[in-house]
């Protein structure tokens, strides 16, 4: 376990996990309430399932060590000091909103066919940051990033393979199709993730499928290796996404960084700092609208389709009005939005036909089920406001038959005139700039009231788990 003891005020973040059989899954949810109660200032998140543990935490030095103590010695879990790594920041931000202890089916939701793995096919070929990084500079081997597209878009080890995946149960189709396996036959497969928990069971389904000549995986993670030889003389490139406030960690955050890391001071260089370039790290994100060099996720950018996270650099973001489209939906940004008021009657009929297009190219196959179930709410949502607007659940949406400003002879100047203000009254505070949050509905917030921000959700609280 790396050193977590040198800096009283700062917080330091552990990240750990273990795939156990737990017969008295009860019993250990209770030790490590009683552990977590008894250490002050601890936040984060365990996840307690009967196939094991997995923990990421922070606390100043002395409650994290008193906690640690304790979670060591709960025998159940069989913990050791390896199996913890820590790295620690100086903001005086908590990384975490809450402490939570919450009762899982699985560590990692990975799908049907990952969380069918039993764990007695993982905890197989590990590799030390040493030998992982000199067998990945083999001619046969491949590595793979197991991890999801927001994290490989700012940070990853040179050459790596991408799934690019949004979630972690997207990863066995990825695997299984037929591109991927022609590029892994009868190669040396290395496997790579934040913390080493997907590499696992990843690992285990790739050794089931018996294409590769050997699966193995670094054993803890970017974390692990980055600890012990920094980002290996530029093997590693940019940062490490991180799921709590910091958002990423540079080379230098790591606590050791090995001997080719610089010191740093564990906060995050936003964009525009006057730090310079050594310090800053490479930077390998790129904004998806100008392709400007920026690797900063901001709580507000996330998708409208599909809330993934988006990266815009900020002279984008001033031009976007909060309407973000991830890689995966860039062909809806003329025609999928959030707020819809803000637009014209004639505008909306364009969106509407637009969806519809692109609905009718994916009227059948059961691949597109999800996308036609999105397309058809996007349609129904835009027919509700155009409905609304003219007051006539059978008023024309296409645009044929009753033009926005135009009428049909009936007391037409007051309807339009009534029309006009009631869009004016509706779109009042998009127009001005004040636009509400898409998770809370707040318009002073700036989307950082969900996920692991969470600034909206309690200080502290505890799921007790259920029997």
């Amino acid at each position: 376990m790396a050193d977590v003891s040198d800096d009283a005020e700062a917080f330091h973040i552990v990240l750990f996990y273990r795939y156990v059989r737990l017969a008295e899954v009860d019993a250990v949810a209770q030790q490590l309430q009683d552990a977590m109660d008894s250490a002050e200032g601890l936040s984060g998140r365990i996840l307690l399932a009967e196939e094991g543990v997995n923990g990421n935490l922070a606390a100043p030095e002395a409650p994290m060590q008193h906690f640690l103590a304790q979670l060591l010695d709960i025998k159940a879990l069989g913990l050791a000091e390896s199996d913890i790594k820590s790295s620690r920041t100086t903001s005086d931000t908590n990384p975490f909103p809450d402490l939570r202890l919450r009762r899982v089916k699985h560590l990692i939701a990975g799908g049907d066919v990952l969380d069918s793995i039993p764990i007695e096919e993982t905890a197989q070929g590990y590799l030390s940051p040493a030998d992982w990084l000199e067998a990945a500079r083999m001619d046969d081997a491949v590595l793979i990033d197991v991890r999801n597209v927001r994290e490989t878009a700012i940070g990853h080890f040179e050459g790596a393979l991408d799934p690019k995946t949004k979630h972690f149960s997207e990863f066995a189709r990825w695997l299984d199709s037929g591109e991927t396996q022609s590029k892994l036959r009868d190669k040396r497969v290395l496997m790579y993730c934040t913390g080493g928990v997907r590499c696992e069971k990843a690992s285990a389904l790739l050794r089931r499928r018996g294409v590769a000549k050997s699966v193995e995986h670094l054993h803890g993670g970017i974390h692990r290796f980055q600890e012990d030889l920094g980002d290996a003389g530029g093997f590693w490139k940019g940062k490490m996404f991180v799921f709590d406030r910091r958002g990423s960690m540079r080379t230098a955050d790591f606590t050791g960084a090995g001997e080719a890391a610089d010191a740093g001071n564990g906060q995050a260089i936003q964009e525009g700092s006057d730090a310079p370039a050594t310090d800053r790290g490479s930077v390998v994100g790129k904004c998806l609208y100008c392709a400007k060099a920026h690797d900063i996720f901001h709580p507000d950018a996330v998708c409208v389709v599909c809330r993934e996270p988006c990266l815009a650099c900020d002279d984008c973001r001033t031009t976007l009005d909060g309407e973000y489209h991830c890689e995966t939906h860039t062909y809806l940004r003329t025609m999928y939005f959030g707020s819809l008021e803000k637009f014209s009657d004639d505008s909306l009929r364009r969106q509407k036909e637009q969806l519809e297009t692109e609905l009718d190219k994916i009227r059948k196959g059961k691949e597109f089920r999800n996308r036609r179930r999105t397309l058809s709410r996007q349609i129904d949502r835009v027919r509700d406001v155009l409905r609304g607007r003219f007051g006539d659940a059978a008023a024309p949406l296409d645009g044929g038959a009753l033009q926005s400003g135009e009428c049909d002879g009936s007391n037409s100047e007051s309807q339009s005139s009534e029309r006009q203000k009631s869009k004016r009254q509706r779109s009042g505070s998009e127009s001005s700039g004040r636009r509400k949050c898409r998770s809370c509905g707040e318009v002073a917030c700036r989307g950082d009231c969900w996920g692991f921000w969470g600034t909206k959700r309690a200080v502290k609280r505890i799921e007790v788990p259920k029997a």
